[in-house]
């Protein structure tokens, strides 16, 4: 279904990861997510429910009522691109790399991001 890039959501620490995913996803992600997470402001952790909904109605626009496109899991599927996990309370973003198909492993992260540094980083990449 084209360039799947996957987003992971964790609400309370130690607790399990939602991942949303987008098909035809641009070529950084990773930007797409921080300018999501910028419009946040200063404490986007407060209520990390209401801030991961707020991301993805972000990411999806006005694209909502599109059969396909997007979805939820708690799983990674396929996957071609890095993938961001958002970290509410430890107010981090994990980056893990992009294995396709592959079992989705914690240990295996690449970069780690206050969020702060995740939006200085990223924000304004996006294609």
């Amino acid at each position: 279904m084209g360039n799947r890039t996957n987003f992971g959501f964790r609400t309370q620490l130690d607790g399990p990861i939602i991942f949303f995913y987008q098909h035809s996803a641009p070529s950084n992600g990773s930007a797409q997510l921080a300018n999501a997470i910028k419009l946040l402001g200063e404490h986007p952790h407060c209520d990390p429910s209401y801030s991961t909904r707020r991301v993805i109605t972000h990411i999806v626009g006005m694209d909502y009522d599109r059969a396909t496109g997007y979805g939820i899991d708690t799983i990674v599927g396929d996957n071609e691109n890095p993938i961001p996990v958002v970290d509410w309370e430890a107010e981090e973003v994990i980056i893990y790399p992009n294995e396709f198909a592959l079992e989705f492993n914690e240990r295996d992260k690449c970069e780690v991001y206050s969020l702060k540094e995740f939006v200085n980083t990223f924000a304004g990449d996006e294609e």
